[in-house]
This record gives C-alpha cells, sequence and structure tokens, in this order.
C-alpha cells in the first residue's frame, strides 16, 4: 500500500476524475443545460442552447478519456509510496489532463460555432422588419 499522501492524492485524482466524467457524459446527453458552474463555459457554448448541446457532444470524447486516465492514475498512487514514481504518475496524469480538456475544449467551441451559426436569424434566410440595414441597398 502507497504513503499518506498518495493514497489521499490517488482517492482526490479518483473522485475528480469519476466527477468530471459524470458532469461531460450528463452534458453531452443534455441532462445539464447551459449553466454558469458545470461543463465548458466559453463563449460559443454560452452563446445559445443549440451551442451549448453541439460543443459538449463534440467534447465527449477527450472529456472522457481525461476522466479516465485520471481515475486510472489515481489507482496507481493508491499504491506508490510517496517516490520518484508518485512524482511522475502526478505529473503525467496533470498533462494528460491538460491535454485532453484543451482537445475537448477546441472540439467544442468549432461544434458550437457551427451550431450558433445555423441557429441565427441571418443564417435561416429570416430578416428582422423592425431593423433597418440600409446596406442591402433598400429603403424602408
Amino acid at each position: 500500500m502507497g504513503s499518506a499522501f498518495s493514497i489521499i492524492l490517488g482517492l482526490l485524482f479518483v473522485a475528480s476524475g469519476i466527477g468530471i466524467g459524470y458532469i461531460s457524459y450528463q452534458t453531452a446527453r443534455g441532462a445539464i443545460g447551459r449553466n454558469r458552474s458545470r461543463g465548458i463555459r466559453i463563449a460559443s457554448t454560452m452563446a445559445s442552447d443549440e451551442g451549448w448541446a453541439a460543443g459538449h457532444r463534440a467534447a465527449l470524447v477527450p472529456s472522457l478519456l481525461a476522466a479516465g486516465q485520471m481515475v486510472l492514475c489515481g489507482i496507481l498512487l493508491l499504491f506508490t509510496s510517496g517516490d520518484d514514481t508518485t512524482k511522475l504518475i502526478i505529473l503525467a496524469s496533470s498533462a494528460l489532463l491538460v491535454v485532453g480538456i484543451a482537445v475537448a475544449t477546441l472540439l467544442a467551441n468549432q461544434a458550437a460555432r457551427e451550431a450558433n451559426d445555423l441557429a441565427s436569424p441571418q443564417a435561416n434566410g429570416e430578416h428582422n422588419d423592425e431593423h433597418n440595414d440600409a446596406s442591402d441597398g433598400t429603403l424602408p
């Protein structure tokens, strides 16, 4: 069994990985809607419900991979003795988490922007009659 430090850190990694995985799954399936506390909260996902949903669906796989590696590294930490192996596991897991979340965020941003563009009135050919856009050369 590992040192007290490794065990506490291992349990923290496992709990964090499970939490990230759960929230990622729930947002991707639509159970957690647009909010200010959970999920990928960037301008493109917060702009519309469509953007939120599309962004989180696109981010699901890298988010789950990042969460899964945290759980695995947490389990490994339970059995280390607080030596250089512990440091290596922490460093590797942290790096993989950053990469996974960065990829998830990039994919979410791209998908959310596309969904927001499709959901916008101008993309659907609608025109707001209350707003006169003289740039099209017509007069009211």
